[in-house]
């Protein structure tokens, strides 16, 4: 039977406690959202929600699937993005023991989902800035998976020059003498507004040293067919080109770049995709319009922008049924799209 953090952690405390949601901004859904339970949680939040850091000693952790088990039980937070037919069974074998040196503190610095953009920028990345930031008196040892430039560009970026870094192979059970493992990790953020996920995004955007200009008007296609693809977005991105919308596709970007392209953005659309979850760099007061698939919505973005102070705007397209299903996808209308902007526009004028 699974465990949980709250009953077996050695030590535990607040990175950000429940609290008034002081934000500014505004969220404006349109009229497509016509379903009650899909609009309040669209909609702004009244409080950001409770983030907690936890130490827990003597785990094993399965650097492949990203779960934890201690004595032979389930951690259930660590069951994140993980199936639930992968951990229904924890393995006992112990493939490696990793002992801290002392004066170190292992920080666990990945979860399941660290490969895709959005997971590792506004999940991983605040877990470890803030791990190591309240790391007093003690030198941070963070536990990475075998990261690629692009993951490492950014650690470079957040700074803390004074912490170690140790890569783990995948398909290893490593048992771990004592570790921190942050609610981030775990899809804490997920559920509400996190001021400590955007504090982390400013840092970065400092660090870039991205200017907010508020000039361009962006449109960011999308890079990947998550959740599902856009089926006109070619005509669409036409469409918006003439009102001054310059496309944009994140792939191949830099860090840095991608950084500097939001900072400087004074409207944002788009789809969801790895590209949306950039306008965690936004600067305060800039437009989002968020193109949502009304048969897969995730509201992380509407949550995101909150915490950014941003404008947020969405709106709800049906899908478009293909004869060949590998071919379905879901069609934004241009008209509807053109119509709500030239309202929004005026917001940030």
């Amino acid at each position: 039977m699974p465990v949980h953090l709250t009953d077996i952690a050695a030590e535990a405390s607040d990175i950000e406690a429940e609290a008034v949601n002081t934000a500014t901004g505004t969220t404006l859904l349109g009229a497509t959202f016509t379903d009650a339970g899909l609009r309040a949680a669209f909609s702004r939040r009244g409080h950001t929600t409770r983030l907690r850091q936890y130490t827990v000693t003597g785990a094993v952790f399965d650097t492949s699937l990203c779960t934890m088990h201690l004595h032979g039980r389930l951690i259930a937070e660590t069951a994140y993005l993980a199936a639930g037919h992968e951990w229904t069974e924890p393995d006992a074998r112990v493939d490696k023991v990793l002992n801290a040196d002392a004066g170190h503190r292992p920080i666990l610095g990945f979860n399941r989902g660290w490969a895709d953009y959005h997971h590792w920028t506004m999940q991983v990345l605040p877990a470890i800035d803030h791990a190591i930031r309240t790391c007093r008196g003690m030198r941070p040892l963070c536990i990475l998976p075998q990261i690629g430039r692009s993951q490492e560009a950014t650690l470079r970026l957040l700074g803390h020059a004074h912490a170690r870094y140790v890569s783990v192979a995948p398909h290893q059970r490593v048992q771990i003498s004592a570790c921190q493992i942050s609610d981030l990790l775990t899809g804490g953020a997920d559920a509400g507004v996190s001021f400590a996920v955007h504090d982390t995004c400013r840092r970065l955007a400092e660090r870039a040293n991205a200017t907010a200009d508020a000039g361009e008007l962006l449109y960011v296609a999308q890079s990947d067919a998550s959740p599902a693809p856009l089926v006109n977005e070619e005509a669409l991105a036409l469409r918006l080109g003439r009102m001054g919308f310059r496309v944009v596709t994140t792939a191949g970007l830099t860090p840095e770049e991608q950084i500097a392209i939001f900072r400087r953005a004074r409207a944002v659309v788009g789809p969801p995709g790895t590209g949306m979850s950039n306008i965690g760099f936004c600067a305060q007061g800039t437009l989002v319009y968020e193109l949502v698939p009304r048969a897969a919505p995730s509201n992380r973005l509407s949550l995101l922008a909150q915490a950014a102070g941003l404008i947020y705007a969405a709106d709800l397209f049906d899908d478009h049924p293909a004869e060949d299903a590998a071919e379905d996808g879901w069609r934004a209308d241009p008209a509807l799209v053109e119509a709500r902007l030239e309202e929004l526009l005026d917001l940030v004028a």
